[in-house]
């Protein structure tokens, strides 16, 4: 965990406690993925069905609700309770350049005959929001949504919460740019469209230098120091953490995920460097939990959320899809999930282009609810003086992680009047 000395129970282990109090872990269950090759209705088929399976649960659970956002994800998982009359709950924000999410999510609702239920929020509350958060979790959140995912918890009437958050670590997202990469990752063209990227700034040169980029980190295994998986576990700044770690760290960083994994299911071996890494990166996101702190923010407020696209049945129908068509199919990623849902809701527009959900964060930092934050906290010291500086000036990845670790040093690590979330969720065999 985040604490030394403070451990917990990885995927499939079991701890055995023996004579004179020594403890024994051992793992006592691997995941099938044996790929069957079918037909692409042969494939949908396999997911629909193991939808149904792991939202049934929900038909009867006290008093549930959808986390809805319009997008594809969020809208499949709907369709499977629309019938139940489960309402769909949606962040309105009062950022304005939050408005066309909202836009987008009544959209979606409309495409599946229901409306969205709005839980309203405030831009100038969001580092209160936030300091909460974390309060209730004892860690720092991994995305800036995660704070608005807190206050539904804590502010809404239901119980029980279906999150389709964990889609995209199952069945990838929009590979195009990456399989783009794949075709130009032949030396001398990753550089030469990064040089060609870097000479300008409009959108068309940021996307040029992008595909270089991605172009060049495909020419590496999963386990490759300059690889993908390298930018996807250090937040796509490796070289942050060769600046602040020996190689030795920066080794562990990399081998532990993909050995992690290894141990726990048998993998296949595409021949292809993309495939490789989009397996890899796969596979590093479910075992990753991102499940964990949706449901510890949900139990702080003594309720539950549970992500359908997590659950055992649904990760292995999707391994019975060959990797070589999982995750992109043609130029189209994530073609599993906006195929069935295409099936299922025909009026959604599945190809139109949706943002991720995400906050304006460069301009919360700049201008706007996080501009004060260093005032009111330290920048850790484990940076250099220029990596200090951008992180205050800046609004990247690295400006969130240090400001959410900021938060959980001063108010969790060094608070010794610090309490965890007094609610206690039991959940018995075979539950939501």
């Amino acid at each position: 965990t985040y604490l030394d000395r403070v451990d917990r129970l990885t995927h499939a282990e079991m701890v055995v406690f023996e004579d004179r109090g020594r403890l024994q872990r051992r793992l006592f269950d691997r995941m099938e993925a044996t790929p069957e090759p079918g037909t692409p209705d042969e494939y949908l088929d396999r997911i629909d069905a193991a939808l149904h399976t792991a939202v049934e649960p929900l038909l009867d659970a006290d008093r549930p609700a959808t986390m809805y956002s319009g997008g594809v994800d969020s809208t499949l998982l709907h369709s499977y309770l629309t019938d139940a009359g489960i309402p769909a709950l949606t962040f309105v924000l009062d950022t304005p350049e939050y408005h066309g999410e909202t836009e987008y999510a009544r959209s979606g609702a409309r495409a599946l005959g229901v409306e969205i239920e709005p839980v309203p929020l405030t831009e100038a509350d969001y580092i209160a929001h936030l300091e909460a958060s974390i309060d209730a979790i004892g860690m720092p959140p991994v995305h800036d949504v995660m704070p608005m995912f807190h206050q539904t918890y804590r502010t809404t009437p239901y119980r029980t919460y279906a999150v389709a958050e964990a889609a995209d670590a199952v069945f990838g997202y929009n590979q195009r740019a990456m399989k783009l990469a794949s075709y130009v990752r032949f030396r001398p063209l990753p550089r030469l469209l990064r040089l060609v990227g870097g000479a300008g700034r409009s959108d068309l040169t940021r996307r040029l230098a992008l595909l270089g980029s991605l172009a060049e980190r495909l020419r590496h295994p999963p386990d490759h120091p300059d690889g993908l998986m390298a930018a996807f576990m250090t937040y796509g700044d490796t070289e942050a953490i060769r600046r602040l770690a020996p190689p030795s760290v920066v080794s562990d960083i990399l081998a532990t995920p993909n050995a992690y994994v290894e141990d726990r299911i048998d993998l296949e071996r595409p021949p292809s460097m993309l495939h490789r890494n989009l397996e890899a990166r796969r596979w590093a996101a479910i075992f990753g939990d991102q499940a964990l702190l949706d449901r510890h923010m949900a139990a702080a407020e003594g309720k539950h959320a549970t992500l359908p696209f997590f659950r055992r049945g649904v990760i292995e129908a999707a391994a019975t899809v060959p990797v070589t068509e999982r995750y992109i199919r043609g130029l189209r990623g994530k073609w599993l999930l906006k195929d069935l849902l295409a099936r299922r809701v025909p009026s959604y527009p599945i190809d139109r282009r949706k943002l991720a959900t995400a906050l304006p964060f460069a301009r919360y930092v700049a201008d706007g609810p996080l501009s004060s934050v260093w005032d009111r906290y330290e920048i850790p010291d484990i940076f250099d003086p220029e990596t200090r500086r951008r992180i205050s000036q800046a609004g990247t990845a690295a400006t969130w992680n240090a400001i959410t670790h900021a938060i959980w040093d001063e108010r969790v690590v060094r608070n010794a009047g610090y309490v965890p979330a007094p609610h206690r969720l039991e959940v018995t065999s075979g539950s939501v």
